[in-house]
């Protein structure tokens, strides 16, 4: 599993541990957080084990969705099946034409594709228009229904989904009321794709358990930050260095944007300012804003995710085409260590705080233990900074306007 290391320029005061301490139980004591209960993940690897008949005959699937309906689905596949992503599994998660219509002109099984819309309130309106364009362009180029091939993840209520899942004869799978899209990557959102690639559901299972029961590392990590965050730190940057992870720093960084930066705290006072998230893919970040993280003038906190499988290989350069090099006997993963292990003691000499989270290998076991981790990390500081952590008001409130341009165009 993750194991954790910090600098040794982070200090953390016995107040520190006590209040997140004191956020853990306060986080977990929520009845209607349903991202920290083991019965979600369960109701929801039984819904999609029982809808399994729907991959029968599929050549791949198609994720239509957006934000917390396709990132961390995502990250789960680049992560595991880095190999499948783009010829298993499609992500339609943007609205560019020029994107999508390259995506439907290079169709070449539009028969057998399975179509799944993914929508936590069922009336995200990119999803729908994103689905009638592919409908549209499949039926008119191929004279083949998608619809068929079609199913629906959304809460049970009254929606647009819910509405055209009814309509067609569309299988539908409920997502949560009680679990926030960014936290929703282990209910159906996120293991229905699994399954149909055929993830063990049982060491997700397993890798979530630890995560909760044993939650020594979340604690460890959200002290850490709660720590940087006292000393005014407000720039959070976090390196992944396994291109497998990148997907996961696109769904970490809208968990803890949307999580943590809000307008006002439960009392409706004033919100604390916290740090802006910064992904960064190791090595080759290095290269653009590592003089920012170095000299730049902003406090700033460093974050590393390392995996070990991914710095080894099976190739030693025996000889060079080029005068002197120092990778003889060496292969590219002992390379991209030491750019971690460089990367990381200069950030600390420029008197910059780090922590460092390492594993072994990404299996659906340990990917589930940090992804849970993390999701426990950021509802834990929403419970010290007072915030609510589940709401995004300032992301609806541009879906409103959105509608009202729509609107006034027509």
């Amino acid at each position: 599993m993750w194991k954790l290391r910090t600098s040794s320029n982070v200090s953390l005061d016995n107040d520190i541990l006590t209040a997140v301490d004191e956020a853990h139980s306060s986080l977990l004591s929520h009845q209607d957080l349903g991202f920290t209960k083991e019965g979600t993940l369960i109701d929801a690897m039984t819904e999609c084990r029982k809808q399994q008949e729907f991959f029968k005959g599929k050549s791949a699937l198609v994720i239509i969705g957006l934000g917390g309906s396709s990132l961390g689905t995502k990250a789960l596949v680049e992560s595991l099946y880095a190999n499948l992503a783009g010829s298993k599994i499609h992500f339609l998660d943007n609205v560019d034409t020029f994107s999508v219509d390259r995506f439907l002109a290079e169709l070449s099984d539009v028969e057998t594709m399975g179509w799944v819309l993914c929508s936590k309130s069922g009336n995200t309106l990119e999803v729908t228009a994103l689905y009638d364009h592919c409908h549209q362009f499949i039926e008119s180029e191929y004279k083949v229904l998608i619809l068929k091939n079609t199913c629906v993840l959304t809460e049970t209520k009254e929606s647009l989904l819910t509405d055209f899942a009814q309509r067609n004869g569309c299988i539908t799978l409920p997502i949560p009321q009680d679990v926030g899209g960014r936290f929703s990557v282990f209910t159906t959102v996120g293991l229905f794709p699994m399954t149909f690639l055929g993830c063990d559901l049982d060491k997700v299972f397993s890798g979530f358990k630890q995560a909760v029961e044993q939650p020594k590392l979340a604690k460890s990590i959200a002290a850490s930050l709660w720590a940087s965050h006292l000393r005014g730190e407000m720039n959070f940057y976090s390196f992944q260095y396994s291109d497998r992870l990148s997907a996961f720093g696109l769904w970490l960084q809208q968990l803890w944007s949307e999580s943590l930066s809000k307008a006002k705290t439960k009392q409706q006072e004033a919100a604390p300012a916290v740090a802006t998230f910064v992904p960064c893919r190791g090595a080759s970040d290095q290269h653009s804003v590592l003089q920012q993280v170095i000299e730049g003038a902003e406090k700033k906190f460093v974050a590393f995710h390392r995996v070990e499988s991914s710095e080894g290989g099976p190739q030693k350069l025996a000889n060079s085409q080029f005068s002197k090099s120092l990778m003889i006997s060496k292969n590219l993963g002992e390379l991209l260590a030491a750019e971690a292990v460089a990367t990381e003691q200069s950030v600390v000499e420029s008197g910059t705080a780090t922590m460092a989270l390492s594993t072994a290998e990404l299996s659906a076991e340990s990917m589930a233990h940090l992804m849970t981790t993390w999701m426990l990390v950021v509802g834990m500081l929403g419970e010290l900074l007072g915030i609510n952590a589940f709401d995004q008001p300032g992301v609806e409130s541009g879906k409103v306007i959105a509608r009202r341009v729509l609107t006034d165009v027509d």
